[in-house]
């Protein structure tokens, strides 16, 4: 077919059906290329323009790339988790759309229309960015990013290094290490009013920035001017299950800093969601705090970064004071966010090659007397003088085959990834699936055992009494007795847990949450109900699916149905227990209230992050699947503790799933380049 003019470009799907014919775009999508049919006139490549750029915001790309999209539609549109396999892929639905269309037409075509401007500044729809089509709004977030980014940068703080260098041999008198990254942390972030510390599971990030905060609070706290007042300090996480992690493994390193009770008492261990931090409004993308109500704080670290999505990331950054510290924290190789987004990924870019200048590499002789290779050196950006990479894990032993296989697959090293799997170890094993009957008796029994103390624990409530004695008209509380059981029931279920890379199919989500309450039934373990599906039962674990303010649940949090003594006296009642950061460490829910939850034997690797697990069992599907990529699988085995398991219906997927990276389409990195300029 012959190369399609401008002008041609702009009636290219004039004699086309209509784009309500294309499975693959939402009610949502088709909504806004109707509004700029109604409202602007819009051409027909337009509109199919913003249905795309629409429909890539849920996959998770921030954008339209134009010329990506016509090397290879299907990469960037097939919907991931819940990809069906039997449907049109999106290359053969956009064929009568795009064939003979060039990147050149295209971009001269929307370039042409006044619905897309360059610079989004104006009110416009959408934003024509080079090769990048946005919606204004993320145009708008990614921009405000990248300045708040360079903001933070711009002015440094002046440090007298020698008292700096004394403090650090304090602090890291344990470790004589050279170079010691989390020392040269530490050291960093003194300086500047932003810091990014990524690293693999059990490299210290947490160890990393208590040093940090013990550090600020002793100069704080010995500052005249501040007349013996500490640091504010904000402590936040994405999600419930990592801000809960984050708090316990902050209080237990308080007791093991270097530091006088002063400073350890000015540290605080209580974490909140960052939609917490922020004051998320309910119903709405707003928050209580931003630019013209900041955040009251000296100091906010945020952990499991990665998690962080575009809206968030930009949400933080206007909520911060001008003179706030900002430490980021999280590793760069995890799973990006569930929304729109890949900010940790894209802000350390430069992290692995470290690309420190040569007045970085000499303020860090004097501040630290740490002197790093010349591998390190580099012409790196104002952000990469700020960004840490902590590279050596103390959580898996030099031996460990969980760490071995984690480096092997973010090396892009198959081979040996496959070698580690398929070597007799204990922590680590490949188990074989096959959706014939009777060749399921592996994962059957991985999941009834690991799952048997947790559910045999459920049938040995105490002996005491269940509920506190009082005036009848308050609420019901446990007692301590109850609330430790219900504790230990929380604390056994994360001992194991199914992973899943998809939510339709036979080894996802759905599918693996109704066989395993099946199976533990046939192995007396549950009872359940006709008709179990979403049905409440004795040992249900449930997923929290949205954040519901009102119950103080956040998306992600997890919750263990349980059968109570009725405090009328009536038989049992069941209630949901939830960890908590009460005195009892637990809380009830009648399960009535919840809504938005699925049940959780198995959970998407998505879900997982924030969470670690003693054993984790990754259940890969039997066909290809975007979905599958390295972040994933690298993802799934480091939420393991102490073994991890891959159940693989076709191991040649492994290989395929290693080599395969996210590539989710972000302008970031352009405007953190404009930003420096």
């Amino acid at each position: 077919m012959p190369e399609i003019t401008p002008t041609e470009a702009l009636q290219i799907t004039a004699n086309h059906p209509a784009l309500s014919s294309i499975a693959f775009l939402s009610p949502l999508d088709l909504a806004l290329a109707e509004l700029l049919k109604d409202e602007a006139s819009a051409s027909e490549l337009v509109q199919l323009s913003a249905a795309l750029t629409s429909a890539v915001l849920a996959r998770g790309h921030v954008c339209l790339e134009l010329d990506r999209l016509l090397a290879d539609p299907d990469s960037l549109l097939l919907a991931a988790e819940s990809a069906d396999e039997a449907s049109e892929p999106p290359s053969r639905e956009l064929a009568p759309w795009l064939d003979g269309l060039t990147l050149a037409c295209w971009q001269a075509a929307l370039a042409a229309e006044p619905l897309c401007v360059g610079d989004g500044n104006t009110t416009t729809p959408l934003v024509l960015d080079g090769t990048r089509l946005y919606l204004l709004r993320n145009w708008r977030m990614e921009r405000d990013v990248a300045r708040g980014v360079a903001a933070r940068l711009g002015d440094g703080i002046d440090v007298d290094t020698a008292t700096l260098r004394a403090r650090l041999d304090e602090l890291f008198a344990d470790n004589p290490q050279n170079p010691d990254w989390q020392r040269i942390a530490v050291a960093l972030a003194t300086r500047s009013r932003l810091q990014v510390i990524t690293g693999g599971p059990g490299t210290g990030k947490t160890t990393t920035v208590l040093r940090l905060l013990a550090l600020l609070q002793a100069d704080a706290l010995a500052d005249p001017a501040r007349g013996g007042l500490p640091l504010q300090i904000r402590l936040a996480a994405p999600t419930g299950k990592a801000a809960a992690r984050l708090s316990e493994s902050i209080a237990k390193g308080i007791a093991r800093l270097p530091s006088d009770k002063k400073v350890k008492e000015a540290i605080p261990s209580n974490v909140s969601t960052l939609h917490r931090l922020l004051g998320a409004q309910a119903g709405t993308r707003h928050f209580r705090h931003d630019a013209q109500n900041p955040l009251a704080a000296d100091v906010v670290v945020v952990d499991e970064a990665s998690m962080i999505d575009l809206n968030l990331a930009a949400a933080l950054f206007a909520a911060l004071a001008p003179e706030t510290r900002l430490v980021l924290l999280g590793d760069k190789d995890q799973l990006a966010s569930v929304e729109a987004g890949a900010v940790l990924s894209e802000l350390c870019r430069e992290a692995q090659a470290g690309a420190y200048s040569t007045a970085t590499l000499g303020w860090l002789q004097t501040a630290t007397g740490q002197t790093l290779p010349g591998e390190f050196a580099g012409s790196g950006s104002p952000l990469a003088q700020q960004t840490v990479m902590l590279r050596e894990s103390r959580r898996f032993a030099g031996d460990s085959g969980i760490g071995q296989l984690a480096q092997a697959v973010n090396a892009n090293r198959a081979e040996d990834a496959l070698g580690w799997l398929n070597a007799s170890r204990d922590d680590l094993a490949l188990l074989p699936l096959s959706p014939q009957a009777g060749e399921l008796a592996g994962l059957v029994g991985a999941a009834t055992d690991s799952y048997r103390a947790f559910l045999e624990l459920l049938t040995a409530p105490p002996a005491t009494p269940c509920w506190q004695t009082g005036d009848p008209t308050s609420s019901h509380r446990l007692t301590s007795d109850w609330a430790a059981w219900l504790k230990t029931i929380l604390t056994r279920f994360d001992d194991f847990r199914v992973l899943c890379a998809l939510r339709q199919g036979p080894w996802g989500v759905a599918g693996l949450n109704q066989r395993i309450a099946e199976w533990l039934a046939d192995a007396g373990l549950l009872t359940l109900p006709p008709h179990a599906h979403n049905v409440w039962y004795a040992g249900r674990p449930v997923l929290v699916q949205a954040n519901d303010y009102a119950l103080r649940l956040m998306n992600g949090d997890i919750g263990i149905t349980v059968a109570l003594p009725d405090p009328q006296g009536n038989g049992t009642t069941l209630r949901v227990a939830f960890p908590d950061d009460s005195d009892a460490g637990v809380r009830l829910v009648m399960p009535g209230r919840l809504a938005g939850i699925e049940t959780a034997w198995a959970m998407t690797v998505h879900k997982s992050q924030g969470s670690e697990f003693g054993h984790t069992l990754l259940v890969l599907p039997e066909r290809s699947n975007p979905v599958l990529t390295r972040e994933l699988l690298y993802t799934g085995i480091t939420r393991a503790k102490t073994r991890f398991t891959l159940a693989c219906p076709n191991p040649a997927l492994i290989a395929e799933t290693i080599a395969r990276v996210t590539q989710r389409s972000s302008g970031l990195g352009v405007q953190l380049d404009r930003a420096w300029r």
